[in-house]
């Protein structure tokens, strides 16, 4: 008689849980419980990219019903929220949003992240920037306008801003370093100090976020191509870029750091910044009260465009 009732109740709860599940289709024809849902942390919908096919629903916490941003870039999405990429992806998404009956549209970044977690403390970070000391360390924006002389015989060839004499950054770099620029501005976080290395491209890259900083140069961050014959000879610098960063005085607000590759291919956050920094990327850590830092996570390039654009912001 247990067995009969156990399996009576078993029975009665999959009948309701068919109910709603059919009624939930019927309402909503993009239903679909398999289907992914992100976060939405700050104005910034957070999703996990996935190797394949990134399916996943939009869900905001209300009513909404969702639309191809026209001004920012459409991609497609079902009026319920749902957005199918086909290839593998990692960037920011725009779509548009009706909230709770209200005809008026409002743009909604979606950050398409390799990892979602640091996504979140990266946002979580930057918005609640108050009582924080952090710290963004990029890697200079792109460069392709001229080479490097790799020549020992030039004087601090390295310092030169002229292309004969190293790369310079390009157009698509002073984009980059004005996007960083602008989405700092837009979060309204203090900023006071931006470091960078010797060569122009790095000091470049801080001119061209245009902030209202004092900029020093420091040797330690350079790329070190200066002191050895072979490139693929440049020293790990991560260790004494940390002892700089540590003494430097920052409180409730914001230090940014330029360098190069090596400062990102060689340092203990390596695997979890989990891509190959590309120009004008790179992460954010937090300066504790005892002067250690923590990482909290990479900070490529796209995500400083979601910043300018948010409506709450």
């Amino acid at each position: 008689m247990e067995k009969f009732n156990h399996f009576n109740i078993q029975q009665i709860a999959l009948f309701f849980t068919l109910i709603i599940l059919v009624s939930c289709t019927k309402d909503n024809p993009d239903f679909d419980p398999q289907i992914r849902t992100g976060e939405l942390v700050h104005g910034v919908y957070i999703v996990e990219s996935t190797p394949i096919t990134t399916k996943f629903r939009i869900d905001i916490g209300e009513k909404a019903i969702f639309y191809p941003s026209g001004s920012l870039g459409g991609i497609n999405v079902s009026k319920n929220g749902v957005i199918e990429l086909q290839n593998p992806f990692v960037g920011i998404l725009w779509v548009e949003v009706e909230r709770n009956g209200n005809t008026q549209r409002t743009n909604l970044p979606i950050y398409v992240a390799q990892n979602e977690k640091l996504a979140k403390d990266v946002i979580n970070s930057m918005v609640n920037y108050q009582n924080q000391s952090l710290v963004f360390i990029a890697r200079h924006a792109d460069a392709s306008i001229g080479q490097d002389a790799f020549d020992p015989e030039k004087e601090d060839w390295w310092k030169s801003c002229d292309p004969g004499q190293a790369r310079q950054i390009d157009d698509a770099g002073v984009l980059q370093a004005r996007r960083i620029g602008q989405g700092i501005k837009a979060l309204n976080i203090p900023v006071r100090q931006g470091i960078s290395s010797e060569f122009c491209r790095a000091y470049q890259t801080l001119e061209m976020m245009d902030l209202p900083i004092e900029i020093s140069k420091k040797a330690a961050l350079n790329l070190h191509l200066e002191s050895v014959e072979n490139p693929l000879d440049v020293p790990e610098i991560w260790p004494e870029v940390k002892a700089m960063i540590e003494e430097q005085e920052i409180s409730n607000e914001i230090l940014v750091v330029v360098s190069h590759c090596n400062l990102f291919d060689r340092n203990p956050f390596n695997e979890q910044i989990g891509w190959s920094s590309l120009q004008g990327d790179g992460f954010l850590m937090a300066k504790n009260s005892n002067g250690s830092l923590d990482f909290i996570g990479p900070v490529p390039n796209f995500l400083w465009t979601a910043f300018p654009n948010m409506p709450n912001l």
